[in-house]
């Protein structure tokens, strides 16, 4: 999710090969330059979604409960709580020791919630979970709008971001979507790396 904790695992080479490649070169058209411009300046986010044949009060009380990735999250070690009375901040320690803080800005009951995620005195990112309802069921989502890291050019931010950066949350956000589901139907507690390892927090 932090581009900054996992830039140096980035081949520079792949960089400058894609940039020159006639897709991607923002000299070839219009419409590349302005897809790379838009990328440079307002960024970018990811998104993950999953249908739950599960009520939405049940899947709330699940996501809004304290600790709760410690019961769903394939790469949590540990999720613990700083505070939680009006002002929610918890911090998730992945399984490979990095450690992340939590911060809630807004609050929804069952609705969902929004956050911003990153190292203690870093950079943060902005995270978005939103319930909705569904014929038979409802549907969940998680949206995060990924920091910028100053590692990383801004020529080259747009291939990072695309090539690197997109692939790799979608893999994180799919497989905790699919561990709340795991859970949520079997009511265990989902095992670590149970849906694959992740590269950047396993």
């Amino acid at each position: 999710m932090i581009l900054e904790a996992n830039i140096q695992k980035i081949n520079p080479f792949v960089f400058l090969l894609l940039y020159n490649c006639t897709y991607f070169n923002p000299h070839k058209n219009v419409f590349n330059k302005l897809i790379i411009f838009k990328l440079i300046v307002g960024g970018f986010k990811i998104s993950k979604r999953l249908f739950l044949k599960h009520r939405i009060d049940d899947v709330w009380k699940v996501i809004s409960s304290k600790e709760a990735l410690e019961l769903f999250h394939p790469y949590c070690l540990q999720n613990r709580v700083v505070s939680w009375d009006d002002i929610k901040v918890d911090e998730i320690i992945y399984l490979n020791g990095m450690t992340f803080v939590r911060e809630f800005t807004l609050w929804n009951p069952n609705h969902g919630f929004e956050l911003t995620i990153g190292k203690r005195d870093g950079k943060k990112s902005k995270v978005k979970w939103k319930i909705t309802r569904s014929t038979s069921g409802c549907q969940i989502s998680i949206t995060v709008w990924p920091y910028k890291s100053n590692k990383v050019p801004r020529v080259l931010y747009p291939l990072v971001s695309f090539f690197v950066v997109r692939p790799m949350l979608k893999k994180y956000l799919g497989s905790v979507l699919m561990g709340l589901d795991f859970y949520l139907t079997n009511k265990e507690i989902v095992k670590k790396n149970q849906f694959g390892k992740h590269p950047w927090f396993s």
